[in-house]
């Protein structure tokens, strides 16, 4: 006869399973070994009363992040294991345990998990990877991260995110909204607010939207469906493409192109290029001036509202 004793851990650093086991089979003893064990080594949780935390921190090389919204009188955290939990005047931090460490991140590090319930608090996130979610969020967030893939649905407040490269889709945001990207795809989505986009290269999508916005880029890709604000923004090349009912429009560029699509009022006109072409309707003026060219006006509706201002360097300016 012979003793087997397990000793498992992963649920929490206070407690762990003892079992103590008679078996007279080794076969069977390994058997059970193999396959007991692994339904202990699972995501740690912890809670803590609302009372407890007015803010979350959280430092990763790479992290799986998952927030939702709950009524709850308690914050329930599920973490894999190699976080470190501290909580401090009201801030919990939260670590990976290689995040300190010397060695940089690197495009095979595995991510970490971390999901997290409860009533909507401010969170700030520093990561080298990242894969972010937040869902009916309603508190500040502050998110930095190298390489992101970020989704927001259904969130309200302040919140800024900046990264080098990867991917964002805001949804039914209600609030200002500071975007700082290298490179990067973003999707805005039925939201609301002040929105300052700052892309170096890349895409920027908005639908059904709308407010203040204010961009800059080097390279863009924009288009724009149904905005009803005002819009104010810079691209030195690529294709900026808008439909909308705009209050205050103003677009300069270097070489890239503008079309827009006027829906419905009619808008004051002033179009500059210095070297480009403009494409307008023909009853607006259009005055010539070397390879300068100058169309204003107003559109022709009903309503009269409104005001477009588009500048090029040698870009080509079309308006519908």
């Amino acid at each position: 006869m012979s003793v087997v004793k397990i000793f498992v851990k992963g649920l929490s650093n206070n407690f762990a399973l003892f079992f103590n086991f008679k078996f007279w089979d080794k076969g069977l003893r390994l058997i059970f070994c193999c396959f007991l064990t692994p339904f202990y080594i699972i995501a740690e949780e912890k809670r803590w009363s609302v009372k407890e935390i007015q803010s979350v921190l959280i430092q990763a090389k790479a992290i799986k992040l998952k927030f939702q919204d709950s009524k709850s009188s308690f914050y329930t955290f599920k973490a894999s294991e190699g976080f470190s939990f501290k909580l401090e005047e009201g801030q919990l931090k939260i670590q990976s345990k290689d995040f300190s460490s010397k060695k940089k991140w690197s495009e095979s590090q595995k991510q970490l998990e971390l999901s997290f319930s409860g009533p909507s608090l401010p969170v700030q996130l520093f990561a080298g990877s990242s894969e972010v979610s937040f869902f009916g969020w309603k508190k500040a967030l502050f998110i930095s991260s190298f390489k992101a893939h970020i989704e927001l649905q259904n969130t309200k407040g302040k919140s800024e995110i900046n990264l080098y490269e990867g991917q964002a889709l805001v949804k039914n945001h209600q609030g200002d909204l500071k975007f700082k990207a290298f490179q990067t795809e973003l999707d805005l989505i039925k939201s609301q607010g002040v929105f300052d986009f700052q892309i170096n290269k890349g895409s920027l999508k908005i639908k059904n939207s709308g407010g203040h916005l204010d961009f800059s880029s080097n390279d863009l890709q924009l288009q724009i469906n149904d905005f009803n604000g005002d819009i104010k923004g810079f691209a030195e090349s690529g294709e900026l493409r808008a439909s909308l009912k705009p209050k205050q429009l103003e677009l300069k560029t270097g070489t890239a192109s503008v079309r827009l699509y006027v829906k419905g009022q009619g808008s004051q006109v002033s179009a500059y290029t210095k070297e480009g072409q403009i494409y307008a309707p023909r009853y607006l003026n259009k005055k010539y001036e070397g390879k300068s060219v100058l169309v204003s006006g107003r559109l022709r509706s009903r309503v009269k509202e409104g005001h477009l201002k588009v500048e090029t360097e040698r870009g080509k300016i079309y308006i519908h």
